[in-house]
């Protein structure tokens, strides 16, 4: 209710914010004025989203992803992949890709595209590019699981 509250406000705007606290089987409240800023974090994360073709033909058309370096370890050990090294992080799926019908789905990390290794972002996209309109194997991290994707254009 808050977050829906706050995202219809323009940053700039002055709010009120009312914190209940219970303190010894008591509640106390406590109001704090707050002025909106806009969230940075949101827009960086987009920048370094790397998509991928809009080719009709491609099997990889209509994933996003982003290099593993850019997750802090905190989202590291949300994820489950630890110190997980090369791969790049899916952000997005269509709904309507081959990728989305084939299993792939966003915070999964694809480690190599048939049997090659993926190393950062804009290498992904530049294998991607090259696979044209042939299945492609993709092998996936979940987790602590990992799997072969077989994704069909």
């Amino acid at each position: 209710m808050l977050r829906v509250d706050i995202s219809s406000r323009r940053p700039g705007s002055k709010i009120q914010l009312a914190v209940l606290r219970e303190s010894d089987g008591a509640f106390e409240k406590k109001t704090f004025a707050a002025t909106l800023r806009e969230l940075r974090g949101e827009q960086d994360e987009e920048a370094a989203t790397v998509g991928v073709l809009d080719d009709s033909d491609n099997a990889l058309r209509g994933i996003a992803v982003k290099d593993l370096s850019e997750l802090s370890p905190g989202q590291r050990r949300q994820m489950g992949i630890g110190a997980l090294a090369e791969g790049v992080v899916v952000t997005e799926v269509d709904a309507s890709s081959p990728a989305a019908r084939a299993g792939i789905r966003p915070r999964d990390v694809i480690t190599s595209l048939n049997k090659q290794p993926v190393t950062g972002a804009s290498d992904f996209r530049a294998m991607a590019k090259n696979l044209g309109d042939k299945l492609v194997r993709v092998r996936i991290q979940r987790g602590n699981d990992a799997d072969i994707v077989a994704v069909e254009p």
